[in-house]
């Protein structure tokens, strides 16, 4: 696919933006950057602090596990949330503590704008209540760089 064509399958995410943007202004999350989660429909919005909180909005994959090059109404979407803690320990570039979780997927599209909002808000409701201890006791740990 060529940027355009990424362009245009992009296009529908305008629909859930207003309520994404209300929900970072209400909650304190803040959207990264779209160019660096790459060119497959995606939001990204995270919270960060000692820990760094994130919720995402994504276009799932086809049956095969390939990407979508047309966006249709019924396209299935995923949304997840989680926490990530960065500890440095003496290694290059230290260890990375995660624990994930998912609030719906294969939803169609034309049924993310409807529940949208209130999934934003149980999402930010479990990790406001997940700490430092509870994210690497709970959660994955990786090597950075590694």
């Amino acid at each position: 696919m060529n940027e355009r064509q990424f362009e245009e399958l992009n296009e529908h995410l305008q629909r859930v933006m207003p309520c994404v943007d209300r929900f970072c202004e209400v909650a304190g999350y803040e959207y990264v950057n779209r160019r660096a989660l790459g060119r497959y429909p995606r939001i990204r919005i995270q919270r960060p602090g000692e820990i760094c909180r994130w919720i995402e909005l994504w276009m799932e994959l086809d049956e095969k596990g390939d990407r979508y090059e047309r966006f249709f109404e019924d396209i299935p979407y995923e949304l997840s949330a989680g926490a990530n803690v960065e500890i440095a320990d003496g290694t290059p570039y230290g260890h990375r503590y995660f624990k994930t979780f998912v609030l719906f997927s294969r939803k169609p599209f034309k049924e993310v704008p409807r529940t949208l909002g209130a999934q934003l808000r149980k999402a930010h409701v479990l990790l406001s209540g997940w700490d430092k201890t509870f994210v690497m006791t709970q959660g994955r740990k990786v090597v950075l760089g590694g």
